[in-house]
């Protein structure tokens, strides 16, 4: 899960430069906005997995109720994390 994050970070920080790229001003302008979405990406990347397993077991109480049968894969190791 840490590397996750960490990767998560990373990205963030990587779309702030390509923002300062695409409007041709020196990478390195406005610093704390490196940092601030090092934070978003990070923070979003560590969610996610816990994001899309509250999806799951919602889409699969709503397959249930119409009599249909649970989506692949449910139930079991999910990504790097293993959840109940």
């Amino acid at each position: 899960m840490f590397s996750v994050t960490i990767a998560g970070g990373l990205f963030g920080t990587a779309i702030h430069m390509f923002a300062n790229s695409v409007q041709k001003v020196p990478l390195s302008r406005k610093p704390w906005g490196h940092v601030g979405m090092f934070i978003v990406g990070a923070v979003v990347a560590h969610k996610l997995p816990k994001w899309e397993m509250k999806l799951l077991e919602q889409v699969n109480e709503m397959r249930a109720s119409r009599g249909m049968p649970p989506m692949v894969g449910t139930r079991t190791w999910y990504g790097l994390v293993k959840y109940k």
